[in-house]
């Protein structure tokens, strides 16, 4: 069966992130502070390294239009276009929790799943570049609607301590990461072959289950924060 984008689409769909356990808790304001502590921690070292992840299918990758899009989204990740660097503006998320930047960066522990998500994008740029592209496109494809969703959660149940430096994060991808998916669709519409579509689908297909299985195993993760890390006095 010939694939195209469309395909990929409702592959990404099928996935629905908001429906996974994490989600539907946090969603209806079910999930306590300690979960979404666990859960940030847990998933920074996703976000400190995605930008490398990108790096391996820019290198990989023969199309210099492609490059220049990849090229673009690596520069946003890490603030070489001027503004914040990503995995910063969690840090801000993270310390608005009390959780602090020392633990964050150098004493959280990596979850297995967390650890399996960012395995799936390196795997799949490893493979070949179009594959990497399919894990990119499912990521901010589904990305996009989880900022606009968390922003909207975190202001509406946990709302009274987060400032807009707390939020940041959460403004910035909910908005520019449907820039990206639009970038990673006019990249995937550059490869013009359906056997490269093909390793595109396969690709989305493995960071949609990475993702989901990330989401969905988390609230059953053991990751222990140390209360001397925790500034209780601007606890939530």
């Amino acid at each position: 069966m010939s694939l195209n984008l469309d395909d990929v689409k409702e592959l990404i769909k099928k996935y629905d992130l908001l429906k996974t356990r994490f989600y539907e808790a946090w969603q209806t304001g079910r999930a306590s502070l300690h979960d979404i502590r666990e859960y940030v921690c847990a998933y920074y070292h996703h976000i400190e390294g995605f930008p490398r992840a990108i790096a391996l299918i820019y290198a990989g990758c023969d199309n210099y239009n492609i490059r220049k899009i990849l090229f673009e989204n690596i520069a946003e990740e890490e603030g070489f276009s001027g503004e914040a660097r990503h995995s910063d503006l969690w840090i801000d998320f993270a310390t608005s929790l009390s959780i602090s930047e020392d633990y964050i960066r150098n004493n959280a522990k990596y979850s297995v799943h967390a650890m399996n998500l960012l395995k799936a994008f390196t795997d799949c740029a490893y493979f070949s570049y179009e594959q990497g592209l399919g894990a990119l496109y499912a990521y901010e494809y589904s990305f996009a609607t989880l900022s606009q969703a968390k922003l909207k959660i975190m202001t509406e149940f946990y709302g009274y301590k987060l400032d807009d430096k707390a939020l940041s994060f959460f403004k910035v991808h909910s908005e520019l990461d449907i820039w990206h998916t639009k970038q990673i669709e006019d990249a995937i519409m550059m490869l013009n072959d359906k056997k490269k579509i093909e390793l595109v689908y396969k690709g989305a297909e493995m960071l949609c289950k990475a993702f989901y299985s990330f989401l969905d195993e988390y609230m059953y993760q053991e990751i222990h924060i140390d209360k001397k890390y925790l500034n209780v006095e601007y606890a939530l």
